[in-house]
């Protein structure tokens, strides 16, 4: 009979691990944070065929909130260390408008938001022995929903 039939046979509540299990913890570490950044990702595009032409890019793009992972860690430890969202994108609520531009020049909109370096910490005890790991420096990107970066670069 295993444990958890011998706690409920007595009618015990059991909470956590056995001696044979590991209990794993894991910290976002050496947080660095840098505002206003322009991310690498295009999230809307506009080609002027024509010289003297224009274009809006609008409201409502999809910008990718960039978390990455390492040692096991979950995205949504990695949001809540970092004290932000844990989904995987946003919706923009601004757009923008070029000026006239030459013919076969491109207008592009990037998202801008907050990045992120950090590193993962985790921490394992098993049969009373603790290891501790940490891995190489990560980042993070969120992106802001009301300020984008447009231009022809």
């Amino acid at each position: 009979m295993g444990l958890t039939a011998v706690v409920a046979a007595f009618g015990l509540t059991f909470t956590g691990t056995t001696a044979a299990q590991a209990i794993q913890s894991f910290q976002i570490i050496n947080v660095k944070k840098s505002t206003n950044q322009i991310g690498s990702q295009v999230i809307g595009s506009c080609l002027i065929r024509s010289a003297g032409g224009t274009c809006t890019i609008t409201s409502g793009k999809s910008a990718s909130r960039d978390i990455q992972l390492s040692l096991g860690v979950t995205r949504g430890a990695v949001a809540s260390g970092l004290s932000i969202g844990a989904g995987g994108s946003i919706s923009t609520t601004v757009a923008c408008s070029s000026p006239a531009l030459p013919a076969n020049t491109s207008w592009k909109a990037r998202k801008m938001g907050t990045k992120y370096s950090y590193q993962v910490r985790k921490s394992e005890s098993a049969h009373g022995v603790v290891t501790t790991k940490t891995s190489g420096t990560l980042t993070a990107f969120n992106p802001y929903a009301t300020r984008i970066a447009c231009g022809t670069r």
